[in-house]
């Protein structure tokens, strides 16, 4: 299913500032990500004070309830190159535009720091990542590990 303009514009982004609230979202995305968050980054409450004091945490909500969430580090001022280090979209909504307009958000604030290149690691089994990244203008830069790739995409 494509999305619509229309549908795009009624997809409203926020950043989250507040650490809790940041600790909650990422619990809430737990199993959204493949591999888990948890499985990858077992301290959840150190990692959520990182983001809290270097990243950016942009979601969208659905009434009450995260639908859709990113996590951006763009504070790399020398070389110019914003970190993409989750984005995901919960089940039941993918295919709708939410991820593309994260990915686009997360575009225009690497942009308004002036960055010039983002770069994201994406696991090499994960081909509907891959292939939404492709789709989306990233290209591959390497072998992160034996499991995960960079991707990077001129901004």
């Amino acid at each position: 299913m494509r999305e619509s303009n229309e549908q795009k514009d009624k997809i409203i982004v926020k950043i989250v500032e507040d650490l809790r609230t940041i600790e909650y979202i990422l619990r809430d995305f737990d199993a959204v990500f493949v591999p888990s968050i948890t499985s990858q980054i077992p301290d959840l409450e150190a990692y959520s004070k990182k983001i809290h004091n270097h990243g950016n945490v942009l979601v969208v909500m659905e009434t009450t309830r995260y639908i859709g969430l990113a996590v951006l580090y763009a504070n790399d001022f020398e070389g110019k190159v914003a970190y993409l280090s989750q984005i995901g979209v919960k089940p039941g909504v993918q295919q709708s535009g939410i991820g593309t307009r994260l990915l686009e958000e997360c575009i225009n604030k690497a942009k308004s720091l002036s960055m010039e290149t983002l770069k994201l690691e994406v696991a090499i089994a994960n081909e509907k990542a891959i292939s939404f990244y492709l789709k989306h203008g990233f290209e591959y830069y390497g072998k992160a590990s034996s499991d995960t790739q960079y991707m990077i995409k001129e901004i």
